[in-house]
């Protein structure tokens, strides 16, 4: 999938954490619990980034940004899920550098995902 206005950024990035949850949960992991509710805070700030950024969507075309590179498969171990998911948020961040906010949450979110137990 071509990753190239906001929109589909967001969109994928949902994606991709529920995704990452759905590992997390196959391969039974004991801190899930806690995982999980950070999963959720993340997916509902994208949510809300989304929502509040609706002009920079349109007015910033991304270039040179797919998803084939950060997809996660149902049997990946919960590290590579993870580091995949952190990738993502690391390159969306530099191709995102328009919008300050975004950029300060991915990289926020990329710490939060490397910190996971």
């Amino acid at each position: 999938m071509n990753l190239g206005t906001f929109g589909s950024i967001l969109e994928f990035a949902i994606e991709l954490e529920n995704k990452v949850m759905k590992v997390y949960e196959e391969n039974k992991v004991t801190s899930y619990e806690k995982i999980y509710k950070e999963h959720q805070y993340r997916i509902q700030k994208l949510k809300r980034l989304r929502r509040e950024n609706t002009t920079e969507m349109i007015l910033e075309p991304i270039k040179d940004f797919t998803s084939s590179t950060f997809e996660i498969k149902d049997k990946d171990s919960t590290i590579k899920a993870k580091n995949k998911l952190a990738e993502f948020y690391a390159t969306a961040s530099i191709k995102l550098n328009f919008l300050n906010e975004v950029c300060t949450v991915f990289n926020q979110f990329k710490s939060q995902i490397l910190q996971e137990k």
